[in-house]
């Protein structure tokens, strides 16, 4: 009986394959083509197949990624567009003259004529990636009755709090330590990689990002010097009830 495939061998079979090697070669284009997306989609999947390769629980994905010099991202949206769509029916999604960036938002949509009816308006209408995320968002809105809305937060006293912001900035300390430093290397590839559409949606992500960034590092000092003060009361507080008291004699 021959041996299962192992997770450690993954990353090798992927260097050698030659469907990988395809994918590099599509990508290295100076601009990509509806078709070449279709291509790329295409060859995911017969990957997907591939017992050497895709080994469950190994992250095959974000190592083809790696290999090819993308984003995980752009490679499940093209293997999404091959999917809805089979080799040499892509004709009515090109007459939208949608651009990628546009097209890999609408493919969330399941009707295909009301993909294209939506594609058709945004471009007609000159809408940015995020214009068009934002419509669908609101016409799912409409279509839960209004869709559920985000509970607000409410204090629960400080110790609770405090708790819950730890909770929130320890997921993003770890966020950052196991996903996005890690990834440098490919984001310098994602971004150095001429004629990719998808770029002008992640640098309109990049700059929103940018500016949530500098709000959220502004509120984080204020955050700093509350926890000081209420430290230092605290502090306080135990150093005078650990005093002791001296009684005063009466005249």
């Amino acid at each position: 009986m021959p041996n299962e495939p192992s997770k450690a061998d993954v990353p090798g079979h992927i260097t050698a394959n030659s469907r990988v090697k395809s994918i590099s070669k599509i990508l290295d284009k100076p601009s990509l083509t509806l078709a070449d997306y279709h291509q790329i989609g295409a060859t995911l999947g017969e990957l997907s197949r591939d017992p050497k390769v895709a080994v469950h629980g190994s992250g095959w994905k974000e190592h083809v990624a790696k290999a090819v010099g993308t984003s995980p991202s752009t490679l499940n949206k093209s293997l999404q567009l091959a999917k809805l769509y089979k080799s040499g029916t892509l004709g009515e999604l090109e007459r939208t003259n949608a651009k990628w960036g546009l097209i890999n938002i609408a493919l969330t949509i399941k009707n295909a004529d009301k993909r294209h009816k939506l594609l058709r308006n945004a471009v007609a209408h000159g809408w940015s990636d995020m214009d068009l995320r934002k419509h669908i968002q609101k016409q799912r809105g409409r279509l839960r009755g209004g869709g559920r809305k985000r509970r607000s937060f409410t204090s629960h006293g400080l110790q609770a709090d405090a708790h819950t912001l730890v909770s929130q900035l320890t997921t993003i300390e770890k966020y950052y330590e196991q996903v996005w430093e890690p990834s440098q290397d490919g984001y310098r590839k994602e971004v150095s990689r001429p004629g990719e559409e998808a770029r002008v949606e992640v640098a309109e992500l990049l700059t929103q990002l940018g500016d949530q960034l500098d709000r959220v590092i502004e509120l984080l000092g204020q955050v700093a010097g509350k926890v000081k003060d209420y430290r230092d009361r605290i502090t306080v507080g135990e150093s005078a009830r650990s005093r002791p008291r001296t009684r005063t004699r009466r005249q």
